[in-house]
């Protein structure tokens, strides 16, 4: 499951980000990876687009939703977000839009059964969900 900051760089000027897409290409090669695409990453990556007027970045974030396993948000996950923010904010994690996010993030990936791809694997540590940085997965 592809994170946001996985994400942007596959769609805002790739080219500028050759080694994540060298990677990713071999993600999609290889038949034993079933990559998905979470809403929540959707949506991140979709503001900062249209925010920035690139048509060709949104192109290629809507060939992705097509060509990837879309996992939307429900219910469920939602409510499962608002129990790991809440256990994060007890353990003294600070608050703020990045916590909300990962949270969002990390119940999608738990929903789903899915290893979440980051540029970040630290900020998913207070989640029960398995996480790798990028350049570790294969």
């Amino acid at each position: 499951m592809l994170d946001a900051n996985i994400l942007g760089p596959l769609c805002h000027h790739p080219e500028r980000h050759r080694a994540i897409n060298a990677w990713f290409a071999g993600v999609l090669a290889n038949p034993r990876h079933h990559p998905l695409l979470p809403e929540l990453a959707d949506y991140e990556v979709r503001r900062g687009l249209l925010h920035l007027q690139s048509q060709r970045g949104l192109e290629r974030l809507n060939s992705l939703v097509h060509a990837l396993e879309y996992v939307p948000l429900d219910t469920a996950t939602l409510r499962r977000a608002a129990g790991f923010w809440a256990a994060a904010r007890g353990r003294g994690r600070p608050s703020g839009a990045g916590l909300d996010a990962d949270a969002i993030l990390a119940a999608q990936a738990l929903g789903a059964d899915a290893t979440l791809i980051t540029d970040n694997a630290r900020h998913f540590a207070h989640y029960p969900v398995r996480a790798l940085r990028w350049r570790a997965a294969d």
